[in-house]
């Protein structure tokens, strides 16, 4: 595991909540995204269903949410527009979760 690997897990799992994918918990940093910020990550038809406040959540690179998915947190039930994953030297540091 790289360095910055490392330092990407252990950032999520100290300052993440946690969320509910049907009956598995899962860590998260939670954030609001502007669509014209989402818009450089996904494609506009991913995004045209999107409500607001649109959530972008920074997820360690292992996270098992699937795109099908549906994420409850702080008692809202949110719709995923998509997944990203951010990868540098070819490994993933994280994934971000558009979700509303």
């Amino acid at each position: 595991m790289t360095e910055k690997l490392h330092r990407m897990r252990r950032m999520v799992e100290r300052r993440g909540e946690t969320f509910m994918v049907g009956a598995n918990s899962h860590t998260g940093i939670f954030g609001i995204a502007a669509h014209a910020d989402a818009r450089n990550y996904l494609p506009e038809a991913a995004l045209s269903g999107a409500n607001t406040p649109l959530y972008a959540i920074m997820v360690k690179d292992d996270d098992t949410t699937l795109p099908t998915d549906s994420i409850v947190w702080a008692g809202m039930t949110l719709t995923i527009h998509g997944i990203v994953a951010r990868v540098q030297n070819g490994a993933t540091l994280f994934k971000l979760i558009f979700a509303s």
